[in-house]
């Protein structure tokens, strides 16, 4: 039986100052990576704007990205929201799908098959539906914890507020579970 290798960050967090190692470990480190990697690849992409005939392969990559994702939001959330959403729902999209591809590259682990990472994601997530739902909704967003019928409200109030806060939960052990059976195999 052959013992599983150490990724690279792992190692460079047991090296960090004993300040931060209760907040920074080898998954932090790692989503770390996977972020400055996009953020350095959509300013590669960016940086020099033209036209078709043009624009660089980096540019029409994002382009196409940009395209094919907010078709999908616009046939799920429906016309004219669904690109609203885009830079949430895309980030949210490119981040874990980054997070997830680096498992295939040696000496590196997939972030998301730490219940932390994929807690951090399943809170910003929770907190963003409540703020968009007020912000489309106002004060009717609430409603959707009533329920109807209205003579029900004692009994759906509780009931919908209980699966609100068990969202975030749900979110990051579903994302979790994903991504460790995936390391395990």
């Amino acid at each position: 039986m052959h013992e599983a290798i150490t990724p690279f960050l792992e190692i460079v967090a047991e090296h960090l100052p004993e300040a931060l190692k209760p907040w920074v470990d080898g998954g932090v480190l790692h989503a770390l990576v996977v972020i400055v990697f996009l953020v350095v690849l959509s300013y590669l992409g960016t940086r020099k704007l033209a036209d078709p005939p043009a624009a660089s392969k980096l540019q029409i990559f994002w382009e196409w990205i940009y395209e094919a994702l907010g078709n999908y939001f616009e046939n799920i959330i429906g016309h004219g929201k669904g690109r609203d959403f885009l830079p949430l729902l895309g980030t949210f999209f490119l981040y874990i799908l980054f997070m997830n591809m680096m498992i295939i590259f040696p000496g590196f682990s997939s972030p998301t098959a730490r219940l932390g990472v994929t807690a951090a994601l399943g809170v910003f997530a929770f907190f963003c539906v409540q703020y968009y739902g007020f912000k489309y909704n106002g004060a009717k967003y609430l409603m959707h914890f009533v329920g109807y019928p209205l003579w029900l409200a004692p009994l759906n109030i509780p009931i919908h507020i209980i699966g609100e806060l068990s969202r975030p939960l749900s979110l990051s052990i579903r994302l979790f579970g994903t991504s460790l059976g995936k390391t395990r195999w």
